[in-house]
Parts: C-alpha cells; structure tokens; sequence
C-alpha cells in the first residue's frame, strides 16, 4: 500500500515506519534507483494520459525477434527490481504498461540499450486480457517469466516512446 492511502489510528504510523526502515537498509545506488523509477513511473502515466490512443503502437520487423544481448544483467535486473518496488510501495499503483515504459525508459537512461516493451493478450474465464513487459531477447524484466509465459505475444506492433 502506497504512503497516501489511508489507514486507521496507529496502523498508519506502523506502515509509515516500516517503510522507512526498509528504504534506510538499501545501498545508496538502490536508493537512487528507486527515486529515479518512482519519476520515470510518473512521467509514463503521464505519457499514457496525454498521448493519442494508437500513437503508441508501430510496426515491428519481425526478423529482429531475436533482439538484442544484455550486456549488463545485474543492473538491468537492479533496474527492474527497482520499479517493481517504487510501483509496490510508491505514491500510485501502476498498471503493467505503465512499468514497462517506466522500466525501458530506465534502462535507456543507465545506457541499457535494445530492451522492447511488449505486449501479449489471452483469453481466461471468457474474458480477454492484456500485458506489457519489457524484453531484451529471450530474457524478461520486470515480470516472471512463468506470467509472461502465459500470454501470446503480438508480434506485428511495438510499443513506441512518445516522449
């Protein structure tokens, strides 16, 4: 739950002073990168509110499925872990989309280039869902792969950064 939700009596300032606690256990960079995805995590649900539906999505070239080799897991993964958490315990609760562009434009920013944000739909319970993540090839951030895994991917459109 996000530090603006609120909570009955003591149970807020309990909530409040864990969360302080556990920001005060991280290392520095992880500190960094948590702020620096609580601002990229604004700026996409921002991007997504003031962007024209369908001004997002651009064909994609499907030989390059392949895609791109991480060169730098361990700060991709940070990266990553870094918004899930700023997405869990931030000021709002991000849908999948939201930190997918989030994640990528973070990763562009600590020069992490060729990750895609992609999206895949299924059908469950007679109803159709969607999800976003972000791959670098055969590997995905920001999401389990077992989750991904059970969505089909559309392999005709990419998602595009409008900023």
């Amino acid at each position: 739950m996000g530090l603006f939700i609120h909570y009955p009596g003591d149970q807020a300032v309990k909530i409040l002073l864990y969360r302080l606690r556990k920001l005060r256990g991280l290392k520095p960079k992880e500190g960094k990168w948590l702020i620096q995805a609580q601002w990229e995590l604004a700026r996409a649900q921002l991007r997504l509110r003031t962007t024209a539906r369908g001004k997002m999505v651009f064909g994609r070239n499907p030989d390059s499925a392949a895609g791109p080799v991480l060169e730098e897991p361990e700060l991709a993964h940070g990266l990553a872990l870094a918004v899930e958490r700023a997405a869990e315990h931030g000021i709002f609760r991000p849908k999948c989309l939201v930190r997918a562009l989030a994640l990528q434009a973070l990763l562009e920013r600590h020069g992490v280039h060729g990750g895609q944000v992609r999206i895949g739909v299924r059908m469950q319970d007679a109803a159709f869902h969607a999800h976003a993540w972000v791959e670098f090839g055969e590997i995905i951030l920001g999401d389990r792969p077992a989750h991904v895994k059970t969505f089909v991917p559309v392999t005709g459109a990419q998602v595009r950064d409008v900023v």
